[in-house]
């Protein structure tokens, strides 16, 4: 079984991922989109090879900000956790432009 990996991204690259999520949102009126529907852009301008897994690779990125105390850097983001009775906390990761 092969075990996914994750290289931690250039704090550099994560700010221009940033303002081009921002430009993004605002040139196409969006509110709240899912990290799964961000891929197909941030694919587009070369910041991942791939999709994995509905978005996989952009919550890494997400997940690593959020345990280093950074998600400043990506002030679109916004994680929303959901807790079920018996089972891990379930993260998810929605993106709205900053006002």
């Amino acid at each position: 079984m092969k075990k996914n990996t994750y290289e931690e991204i250039d704090r550099e690259i994560v700010k221009q991922m940033s303002a081009d999520i921002q430009a993004y949102l605002i040139e196409n009126n969006l509110e709240r989109v899912k990290s799964k529907d961000m891929m197909p852009f941030l694919i587009e301008k070369g910041y991942f090879p791939h999709d994995r897994k509905k978005g996989y690779p952009l919550r890494q990125v997400m997940t690593d900000l959020k345990k280093s105390d950074e998600l400043h850097l990506m002030p679109q983001a916004q994680p929303e956790v959901l807790e079920v009775e018996n089972k891990k906390p379930s993260t998810y990761w929605y993106f709205s432009p900053v006002k």
